[in-house]
Protein backbone atom coordinates (compact mmCIF):
# COMPACT_ATOMS: atom_id res chain seq x y z
CA UNK A 1 0.00 0.00 0.00
CA UNK A 2 1.52 3.13 -0.80
CA UNK A 3 0.33 6.13 1.58
CA UNK A 4 -0.10 9.93 0.47
CA UNK A 5 0.89 11.62 3.32
CA UNK A 6 3.92 10.72 6.09
CA UNK A 7 1.31 11.61 8.78
CA UNK A 8 0.87 8.59 11.30
CA UNK A 9 -2.72 8.50 13.28
CA UNK A 10 -2.54 7.09 16.42
CA UNK A 11 -5.84 7.53 17.83
CA UNK A 12 -8.83 9.56 18.05
CA UNK A 13 -8.89 10.61 21.38
CA UNK A 14 -8.63 14.53 22.80
CA UNK A 15 -8.47 16.76 25.37
CA UNK A 16 -10.65 19.06 23.49
CA UNK A 17 -13.45 19.41 21.28
CA UNK A 18 -11.86 22.27 19.02
CA UNK A 19 -14.42 24.16 16.27
CA UNK A 20 -11.85 23.99 13.74
CA UNK A 21 -10.40 20.28 14.19
CA UNK A 22 -9.16 19.31 10.64
CA UNK A 23 -9.45 15.83 11.64
CA UNK A 24 -11.38 13.44 9.93
CA UNK A 25 -13.06 11.50 12.81
CA UNK A 26 -14.15 8.71 10.26
CA UNK A 27 -10.68 8.05 9.48
CA UNK A 28 -9.37 4.60 11.47
CA UNK A 29 -6.24 5.18 13.21
CA UNK A 30 -3.23 3.40 11.38
CA UNK A 31 -2.42 -0.09 12.32
CA UNK A 32 1.25 -1.18 13.37
CA UNK A 33 1.69 -2.63 10.32
CA UNK A 34 0.33 0.72 8.20
CA UNK A 35 2.83 2.39 10.75
CA UNK A 36 5.96 0.41 9.96
CA UNK A 37 4.87 0.98 6.24
CA UNK A 38 4.89 4.49 6.33
CA UNK A 39 8.03 4.88 7.90
CA UNK A 40 9.65 2.53 5.31
CA UNK A 41 8.20 5.10 2.68
CA UNK A 42 8.72 8.79 4.27
CA UNK A 43 12.54 8.32 5.85
CA UNK A 44 13.03 12.48 5.45
CA UNK A 45 9.84 13.02 8.26
CA UNK A 46 6.85 11.93 10.03
CA UNK A 47 4.01 13.19 11.94
CA UNK A 48 2.51 11.53 14.66
CA UNK A 49 -1.01 12.84 15.15
CA UNK A 50 -4.19 11.87 16.59
CA UNK A 51 -6.30 13.33 18.35
CA UNK A 52 -4.18 13.99 21.00
CA UNK A 53 -0.87 11.63 20.20
CA UNK A 54 -0.11 11.93 23.82
CA UNK A 55 -2.95 10.38 25.18
CA UNK A 56 -1.84 6.99 23.00
CA UNK A 57 0.23 4.65 25.13
CA UNK A 58 2.23 3.38 22.88
CA UNK A 59 3.63 6.62 21.08
CA UNK A 60 7.54 6.50 22.91
CA UNK A 61 7.48 3.44 21.15
CA UNK A 62 6.96 4.68 18.01
CA UNK A 63 9.09 7.45 18.30
CA UNK A 64 11.95 5.47 19.39
CA UNK A 65 11.33 3.11 16.20
CA UNK A 66 11.02 6.13 13.86
CA UNK A 67 14.66 7.01 15.19
CA UNK A 68 16.29 3.66 14.87
CA UNK A 69 15.14 3.89 11.75
CA UNK A 70 17.07 6.93 11.22
CA UNK A 71 13.84 9.22 10.11
CA UNK A 72 15.38 12.82 10.01
CA UNK A 73 12.42 14.87 11.21
CA UNK A 74 9.86 13.32 13.79
CA UNK A 75 7.67 15.74 14.38
CA UNK A 76 4.52 15.22 17.05
CA UNK A 77 1.40 17.01 16.48
CA UNK A 78 -0.31 17.59 19.95
CA UNK A 79 -2.18 20.29 21.76
CA UNK A 80 0.57 20.12 24.74
CA UNK A 81 -2.08 19.02 27.37
CA UNK A 82 0.49 16.76 29.56
CA UNK A 83 3.61 19.14 29.01
CA UNK A 84 3.50 20.72 32.34
CA UNK A 85 5.25 17.05 33.07
CA UNK A 86 8.85 17.87 32.33
CA UNK A 87 10.35 14.14 32.93
CA UNK A 88 7.40 13.86 29.58
CA UNK A 89 8.98 16.33 27.57
CA UNK A 90 12.58 14.59 28.03
CA UNK A 91 11.23 11.26 27.58
CA UNK A 92 9.74 12.40 24.18
CA UNK A 93 13.33 14.15 23.38
CA UNK A 94 15.43 11.21 24.47
CA UNK A 95 13.04 8.51 22.28
CA UNK A 96 13.65 11.03 19.36
CA UNK A 97 11.17 13.81 18.75
CA UNK A 98 12.79 16.27 16.85
CA UNK A 99 10.12 19.14 16.72
CA UNK A 100 7.28 20.03 19.04
CA UNK A 101 4.52 21.38 16.69
CA UNK A 102 1.74 22.65 19.13
CA UNK A 103 -1.74 24.27 18.48
CA UNK A 104 -2.16 27.41 20.38
CA UNK A 105 -5.62 28.74 18.86
CA UNK A 106 -6.00 31.92 20.33
CA UNK A 107 -3.79 34.81 22.06
CA UNK A 108 -6.75 35.49 24.80
CA UNK A 109 -8.64 33.08 27.45
CA UNK A 110 -11.32 33.79 26.54
CA UNK A 111 -11.14 33.04 22.94
CA UNK A 112 -8.93 30.31 23.37
CA UNK A 113 -11.95 28.41 25.77
CA UNK A 114 -14.62 29.47 22.96
CA UNK A 115 -12.43 27.33 19.85
CA UNK A 116 -11.40 24.60 21.75
CA UNK A 117 -14.57 24.20 23.44
CA UNK A 118 -12.92 24.00 27.21
CA UNK A 119 -12.68 25.80 30.46
CA UNK A 120 -9.70 27.41 31.41
CA UNK A 121 -6.89 25.76 28.90
CA UNK A 122 -5.13 28.79 27.89
CA UNK A 123 -2.93 29.52 30.46
CA UNK A 124 -1.90 25.78 31.09
CA UNK A 125 -1.31 26.00 27.59
CA UNK A 126 0.77 28.64 27.59
CA UNK A 127 3.00 27.51 30.40
CA UNK A 128 3.35 23.78 28.61
CA UNK A 129 4.72 26.41 25.36
CA UNK A 130 7.27 28.04 28.13
CA UNK A 131 7.77 24.23 29.21
CA UNK A 132 8.98 22.66 25.47
CA UNK A 133 11.25 25.80 25.05
CA UNK A 134 12.95 25.53 28.38
CA UNK A 135 13.74 21.82 27.74
CA UNK A 136 13.59 21.16 23.96
CA UNK A 137 14.71 24.76 23.02
CA UNK A 138 13.14 27.03 20.85
CA UNK A 139 14.37 25.41 17.53
CA UNK A 140 12.35 22.22 18.69
CA UNK A 141 8.94 24.34 19.06
CA UNK A 142 6.62 25.32 16.65
CA UNK A 143 3.10 27.13 17.37
CA UNK A 144 0.27 26.83 14.76
CA UNK A 145 -2.24 29.19 14.77
CA UNK A 146 -5.13 27.95 12.81
CA UNK A 147 -7.12 31.53 10.94
CA UNK A 148 -10.70 30.79 11.11
CA UNK A 149 -13.61 32.90 11.08
CA UNK A 150 -13.48 33.63 14.95
CA UNK A 151 -9.51 34.09 14.89
CA UNK A 152 -9.37 36.49 11.58
CA UNK A 153 -10.60 39.65 13.25
CA UNK A 154 -7.97 39.24 15.74
CA UNK A 155 -4.56 38.88 13.51
CA UNK A 156 -3.69 42.37 14.39
CA UNK A 157 -3.51 41.59 17.94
Amino acid sequence: MKFETSVVLLNKKCTQRCIFCSRDHRMAEHTPGQIEQIMEQFSDSISFEGGEPTLFGGLLKWVRRAKAKKIKEIILLTNAARFSDIAYIRKLLEAGVTMFNVNLPAHDERIFDALTQTKGGFKRRVEAVKNLIRVAGRDKVRLTLVVNSVMYRYLRD
